[in-house]
């Protein structure tokens, strides 16, 4: 996920970072850290920069999902089965409105904490 892409948005809008991490709620250090790419974003900050500039949430990770072949575009069917998942769940949180996408959100950090909890009774036992 490339800070480039947040700063053609910002560009486009004439907004400095510093009023996003204010407009947002989040500390300008954030924005400072992932543009010196010291810090990745988790996807509920992506999705309220996105929600912010009205774009989908693949624009800040269709990189990932479509490097470049020849043209740039990487056909589906030369994908790996994990980025298949990923670009599937994509185009289908797409479709979900801000509170869903939340909820998904909020459901996936759930799981990932059981998770770590049941790693750490494992680990004692």
């Amino acid at each position: 996920m490339k800070y480039e892409k947040l700063q053609f948005l910002l560009d486009k809008k004439k907004i400095k970072s510093y009023r996003l991490a204010k407009d947002l709620g989040f500390s300008s250090a954030l924005l400072s850290e992932w543009k010196s790419g010291r810090y990745l974003p988790k996807a509920d900050k992506i999705q309220k920069i996105c929600n912010y500039f009205g774009v989908p949430i693949s624009y800040f990770y269709e990189d990932e999902l479509n490097k470049s072949v020849n043209d740039g575009i990487k056909e589906r069917s030369s994908l790996t089965e994990k980025e298949k998942l990923i670009q599937e769940a994509l185009e289908k949180f797409e479709k979900l409105d801000e509170d869903e996408r939340q909820a998904v959100i909020d459901f996936a950090d759930l799981i990932l904490r059981k998770k770590q909890q049941y790693q750490k009774k494992k680990r004692i036992s």
